[in-house]
């Protein structure tokens, strides 16, 4: 069978709910980053996949694949390339960052953002974004550190707003997936991604 690979800001959404489409997911690799040991997890389940009596496909969700270093990715390759037991959906923000022996292996999928559950970006969120766009750094900063507590939240619903107006926001998309690939993304993250050289 082919693997799935989905991008774009909605591919851990989308993975999740093509899983489900292709079998029963039983493992997910690389929530706290891919790592090589994660890849040779993958390799094993790919060997020995639970056993379904019923013949539900066994199905793996691989990712933020944005974060797996070229050695985490040639042990991945030889499992898409010959594991055909089981079903695996890689996923990431950013396709470009997967390396074009798994692109070319796997059928792609872009993932947009579903209308359900868009966050909102709150009137903190606004002012932080108009003051980054602006250039006004100190105050956008400023925004942020009063608001520290919310970053993953303001991050969220940056990332949507970003994405759901390309057109004007496109070029902080770049900046804004350096951060938000981490689980727990910091002040110190955003203010680094906001004040970042081009």
């Amino acid at each position: 069978m082919s693997h799935l690979l989905i991008h774009g800001p909605g591919a851990k959404i989308r993975a999740e709910e093509e899983g489900a489409k292709l079998g029963r997911v039983s493992h997910r690799f690389g929530e706290e980053g891919l790592k090589v040991a994660d890849a040779r997890e993958i390799v094993l389940f790919t060997i020995e996949p639970p056993f379904y009596p019923d013949g539900t496909l066994p199905v793996a969700i691989i990712g933020p694949m944005d974060d797996a270093q070229p050695k985490t990715q040639d042990v991945l390759l030889k499992s898409v390339e010959e594991c055909t037991d089981v079903g695996l959906v890689l996923w990431a923000r950013d396709a470009g960052s997967i390396a074009p022996t798994i692109r070319s292996r796997c059928l792609t999928y872009w993932a947009p953002l579903a209308e359900r559950g868009i966050p909102s970006l709150g009137e903190a969120g606004k002012e932080l974004l108009e003051y980054w766009v602006a250039g006004h750094f100190a105050e956008a900063i400023q925004v942020a550190i009063s608001h520290s507590k919310e970053i993953p939240e303001l991050l969220e619903a940056l990332c949507y707003l970003v994405a759901r107006n390309w057109a004007d926001y496109g070029h902080l998309w770049i900046r804004l997936r350096k951060v938000v690939r981490y689980w727990n993304p910091t002040l110190l993250s955003l203010v680094g991604a906001m004040v970042e050289n081009d």
